[in-house]
């Protein structure tokens, strides 16, 4: 899940006071609370609490013999609160002031929620300091700085700013996208609104996105053993023994896969045979027979852990059948059967770019890596950050000059990569093998995944081989030899290859950042129980609503890419509401998007999942 400020997030509060509280506002699960304050105290340094929340102060900017304090602080929320307030006190008893903002903020590590973090002073009027250098890549940047006294200042980051009635100045402000890799300048813009000398303290906070990794609680299956008594046939009397069965599983374990948070792995247990003998006295061997443990695949949803009791194997016994000569006494041993399990396995998909070693100068293509550390060297590389040809979409007007204007579309993305074959001689014809078995051709209208990191950030793409060329010269037989590849991608835009999920309870909303620079299209999971869902992008003034009645369980999903919706798997298309859009025209645009989840009755949540996007 990205990092979203969450729309419960309370409004500033600042006052020529000690103390300062917010408004009682209601904190999700799995939320951060991020606490900005400035206090101009001498006497005591501030202090953050409330809501039951245990707070850590993570930077603090307050020079030597001054009494201002610029400081962020951080307080985990796993479980969510109802209406609870945050206090920040500054206990000065000489013209006090201070200023709180607290941000609630989804998607944030709650271990270890804040990454690096900087402070500094100046009295230019207008600056734009680097707060610090990111840790990991979609983090999101958090400043709180004091101005001195005067008009309030202003900020192009999102910012919110303040002058109170002792006329001390300051804002508050976090950056409105994430921060796309790890390694990059994070600065905020702070201008003092004025002409002199400014007396900027500032401190900046990097907040840190959490992770969710696949994972499996493995079960413990119980397999009895439970065999039909034995048929004994005598002429004269006898003894029999009774025949135990002691079940013995094997311990489990698994094995998982690189890669995270996407697709269904499956545990299979397959079968396993074992052959039991029985030895008498004075008798000859009798095989009992077979121990069957029946296959039995299970389906796991592993996206953010989760377990599975897989069910009892009968394992059936074959009866001995013993013939006894008159005056034999029969001593049937005591029989252990030993049930073999094999182990389940647990495996994840492997994501796009997940073979790629993170460096500039390498192409995967299906799984398959070409480029730098490959024997396929990187030569040149044309249409993958040129904007593809556009369609205008005007239209001639009649009888007049010009068009009526109409929607640009882009046309689909070819890709076009020249390369070298360059292998040993010994190696040259592996090497073509595994290019032409990376490179098949498609039965139907099948795209694959295209990953290309050209300058050190790599992006995905979708599309199909339209031209494979390799020099079949002498050349080749030496292990050198030109090579073309082309791709054609019916979506001509770039995603990020990591996507992206926001939880929006009913009733709610949440800011959800596009990092691209061009709309993106999501999927949006509705959670039932609902009646009549709908989903609004407050930001660009579109919903889009079904009037359908979800049951406890149901999920309505709705893909914007392919304009689809469906219930269970069932077409819904034809309940859309009148005022919404068509699916497809729903969008993520680029920045950040107010989104909010309502219906008519019950509901739980809408997940929103989607991928950064660039043309």
């Amino acid at each position: 899940m990205a990092i979203a400020i969450h729309g419960s997030s309370p409004a500033l509060i600042s006052q020529a006071d000690a103390s300062v509280t917010t408004a009682a506002f209601s904190p999700p699960a799995d939320s951060v609370l991020v606490a900005m304050v400035l206090a101009y105290s001498g006497s005591a340094q501030p202090a953050v609490s409330g809501g039951g929340l245990t707070w850590t102060r993570r930077v603090r900017q307050n020079s030597t013999g001054s009494a201002t304090y610029a400081e962020i602080w951080t307080a985990p929320c796993p479980a969510g609160a109802t209406n609870i307030t945050v206090t920040a006190t500054g206990n000065d008893v000489n013209f006090p002031s201070t200023a709180l903002k607290v941000d609630v903020v989804t998607g944030a590590s709650l271990a270890a929620p804040a990454g690096n973090s900087g402070t500094g002073t100046s009295t230019t009027n207008v600056i734009n300091p680097t707060g610090y250098t990111s840790s990991q890549a979609g983090s999101r940047g958090f400043i709180a700085a004091t101005s001195g006294d005067g008009a309030a200042p202003s900020s192009t980051d999102d910012e919110v700013a303040f002058v109170d009635s002792n006329g001390h100045a300051g804002l508050m402000a976090r950056k409105a996208a994430n921060t796309a890799s790890a390694g990059t300048a994070v600065t905020f813009n702070l201008d003092a609104s004025g002409t002199g000398s400014a007396d900027w303290r500032w401190a900046a906070l990097e907040i840190r996105p959490g992770s969710v990794d696949a994972s499996a609680d493995m079960p413990s299956v119980s397999v009895p053993a439970t065999p039909t008594p034995p048929s004994v046939r005598i002429d004269a009397d006898v003894t029999t023994a009774t025949v135990a069965v002691a079940a013995s599983p094997l311990p489990l374990g698994a094995s998982a896969g690189a890669g995270a948070g996407a697709g269904l792995p499956s545990i299979a247990v397959p079968a396993a045979v074992q052959t039991l003998s029985v030895t008498t006295e004075n008798a000859e061997i009798v095989n009992v027979g077979p121990l069957v443990v029946p296959a039995t695949p299970l389906q796991l949803d592993a996206s953010a852990g989760a377990s599975v009791n897989l069910p009892a194997a009968a394992v059936p016994v074959t009866v001995p059948q013993l013939d006894v000569r008159s005056d034999a006494t029969v001593m049937l041993p005591f029989v252990s059967v030993g049930v073999q399990v094999p182990l389940p396995r647990v495996t994840v998909p492997v994501l796009p770019g997940d073979a790629m070693d993170g460096a500039a100068g390498q192409i995967e293509f299906n799984g398959t890596v070409l480029g730098r550390t490959t024997p396929y060297r990187w030569i040149n590389l044309a249409g993958w950050r040129d904007k593809p040809s556009i369609d205008s979409g005007n239209v001639p007007r009649a009888s007049r000059h010009g068009s009526w204007r109409g929607r640009p579309l882009l046309q689909e993305r070819i890709v076009l990569w020249t390369a070298q074959l360059r292998t040993s001689r010994d190696e040259v014809e592996a090497a073509v093998n595994a290019l032409e078995q990376a490179l098949p051709v498609e039965e139907d209208e099948t795209e694959r995944p295209l990953v290309i990191n050209d300058l050190g950030t790599p992006y995905l793409i979708y599309g199909r081989i339209d031209k494979h060329t390799l020099d079949q010269s002498k050349r080749l037989r030496l292990g050198l030899a030109p090579l073309v590849l082309q791709w054609v991608c019916s979506d001509p835009r770039r995603y990020n290859i990591n996507s992206t999920g926001v939880t929006i309870p009913v009733g709610d909303e949440a800011e959800i950042s596009n990092a691209g620079n061009t709309a993106t299209h999501p999927i949006l999971r509705v959670h039932g129980p609902a009646t009549t869902p709908v989903v609004v992008n407050e930001t660009m003034s579109r919903q889009v609503g079904f009037a359908v009645t979800l049951l406890a369980g149901e999920q309505l999903v709705i893909d914007c890419d392919r304009g689809t919706a469906t219930v269970d798997g069932e077409d819904v298309m034809s309940t859309l509401t009148g005022a919404s859009v068509h699916p497809s025209d729903f969008v993520l645009g680029r920045g950040t998007n107010l989104v909010s989840h309502s219906t008519t009755a019950g509901g739980a949540e809408v997940d929103v999942l989607y991928r950064d996007a660039w043309a």
